[in-house]
């Protein structure tokens, strides 16, 4: 959490400055437009408290570092900078997914985004690094300069950058309806400014290239596009059809983004029948899986799969709108139960293998130590997904320990307390475990959390933890805290309780989001990460999990 001495300096003193570009950032949403982005975006982490949560962000952001508003205005097109308040007061609050173990922080996100096999939801991994990088803005500026991909300008070097090959290369583009965006210059590689304009205009039909103007066709090249000056650039909607901007108007990333604009589009899709077929395999709730990636994806994942192979009857017949409202439901019910379908017609062999078109089942199981493993499968296929969703929700292997006498629970707390885990209580008047209670302790395999099921307990409990005497659910945390020696009765932990009003009903996505909060405000000693792969839960922003499945790693989360 951010120090009083901070706050209490915002107070005592206002900020004349204010930047445009400085953006706020207090929800998962907002966050999930950074992490889909392909722009550097350079983040200040935070942590309010509720009563000043109506203190600017930005201001507080410029207080205690005066030098972030000139850092930004010489980076300005090139890099995103933010500043995010993850306390937990807000209202779908962002929660420390990065897993600082202080605050203030800095985050930088620098990769192209990636998609989720999972969902199809686009994301990327940050890095975090010391906060004192503000203070030698020399460095930061340095390293947020190298870090703007490469990989979206084309460098011409040896024969391709010969005019013959340039001109095959601005042919092979405009077949693909695209535009070419040049830039020929003294420098060797590309500039830090056009990497940034080609990630901005990412998937808007240009293509970037960029030429050195020592390579032995550039001559040839600057003459037959009438490139008189350097630096040159020129938006090319043919050979013979072109424009070139001139030298003195490509000093700023504003002039280049204003040249460039008036040709980008958004790339659209084919019409007709195949764009039809296309928008199914690309969308982001119907996961098609292929022969090369069903047995990583699904076989050698922690999650239970509905699989539907698919004739091409059905696969004709299938709308996003009914596998949609399944995949919700499943997930607002289940959370760990995924959908995804093969095409029979396209993938026969994987097909066959698994018994021909139907719907079947991919089970979750537990080894002898308590570790997930695939289950059995069985041969037996299912008609429709809705027949096969009671068989897959009951695949999920339960972790949490039933709670029948005081003994039971006063043992449970002191094995968690031993273990050095967080133990989550679950009150219930049902006679059985809902699917999303055992989903969540799968959901977080990289924490230390226990959780125990109390079925119909008597009303002195209920009080002992915080629950209303009338409630016939509860889920409440016992979060660390010191124990008062002058007091032999107390306890040595709080009680933190999921707050149906404020959070929502009882289904998946709420209470996961309510236990990564608490796990964020009230940290516990991690498992080791899975070798080569990060943890990331930033597919957990509530908005997206009503009908998405939060995985973005193989392992879960």
């Amino acid at each position: 959490m951010l120090i009083r001495a901070l706050l209490s300096a915002v107070c005592l003193c206002s900020v004349s400055w204010h930047s445009a570009a400085l953006e706020t950032i207090t929800t998962s949403a907002e966050l999930a437009a950074v992490e889909s982005s392909a722009k550097v975006h350079a983040l200040l982490v935070l942590a309010t408290e509720e009563k000043a949560q109506d203190l600017s962000l930005e201001e507080l952001a410029i207080k205690a570092y005066p030098t972030l508003p000139d850092i930004e205005k010489e980076l300005e097109g090139l890099v995103t900078f933010g500043v995010v308040d993850i306390a937990p007061h807000r209202k779908d609050a962002v929660g420390n997914k990065w897993q600082l173990a202080k605050l203030p922080a800095f985050v930088i996100y620098k990769d192209l985004p990636k998609e989720n096999p999972y969902t199809g939801k686009m994301y990327r991994d940050s890095k975090a690094t010391d906060v004192a990088i503000l203070d030698n803005p020399r460095k930061l500026k340095r390293m947020l300069k190298q870090a703007i991909p490469t990989e979206l300008v084309q460098e011409l070097e040896g024969d391709a950058a010969t005019l013959t090959s340039f001109k095959k290369l601005v042919e092979e583009k405009v077949e693909s309806e695209e535009k070419v965006a040049l830039l020929i210059s003294k420098q060797k590689h590309a500039p830090p400014m056009y990497r940034a304009l080609a990630t901005e205009f990412n998937n808007h039909g240009l293509s970037f290239v960029f030429l050195n103007k020592e390579q032995e066709g550039a001559a040839e090249i600057m003459k037959t596009l009438k490139v008189e000056e350097l630096p040159g650039m020129v938006m090319l909607r043919s050979m013979t059809e072109h424009v070139v901007l001139r030298a003195e108007n490509t000093k700023t990333y504003q002039e280049l983004k204003g040249f460039v604009e008036p040709f980008a589009t958004l790339k659209s899709e084919m019409s007709g029948a195949k764009s039809k077929e296309k928008r199914k395999e690309d969308s982001k709730f119907i996961r098609f899986f292929t022969g090369k990636d069903f047995d990583d994806l699904v076989m050698r994942s922690d999650v239970v799969w509905i699989i539907e192979f698919m004739d091409s009857e059905r696969e004709k017949s299938l709308t996003e709108e009914e596998w949609k409202k399944s995949l919700t439901e499943l997930h607002r019910k289940a959370g760990v139960v995924a959908m995804g379908a093969v095409s029979c017609e396209k993938e026969a062999e994987l097909c066959e293998r698994h018994g021909g078109p139907g719907v079947r089942v991919f089970p979750l199981g537990l080894t002898d130590d308590k570790k997930l493993k695939r289950g059995n499968i069985s041969p037996d296929a299912f008609t429709t997904i809705d027949e096969a969703k009671e068989t897959a929700i009951a695949a999920i292997p339960d972790l949490t320990v039933e709670i029948v006498s005081t003994g039971d629970l006063n043992g449970f707390i002191s094995h968690a307390r031993g273990n050095r885990a967080l133990p989550i209580l679950f009150f219930t008047n049902k006679k059985y475990t809902p699917p999303m209670i055992k989903a969540l302790l799968l959901s977080v395999p990289t924490q230390k959390v226990m959780l125990a099921v109390i079925h119909d307990a008597d009303e002195d409990l209920k009080k002992q933890f915080l629950v209303k005497t009338s409630a016939s659910t509860a889920l409440v945390c016992l979060v660390p805290t010191q124990a008062d020696p002058e007091n032999p009765t107390s306890v040595p932990f709080g009680v933190v309780a999921y707050e149906k009003k404020k959070m929502g009903s009882y289904n998946y996505p709420n209470i996961m989001q309510f236990i990564l909060q608490v796990l964020a405000q009230y940290p516990h000693p991690q498992d080791a990460k899975p070798e080569s792969e990060d943890v990331d839960f930033s597919s957990l922003d509530e908005s997206s999990a009503q009908a998405l499945v939060p995985y973005l790693t193989k392992k879960n989360m």
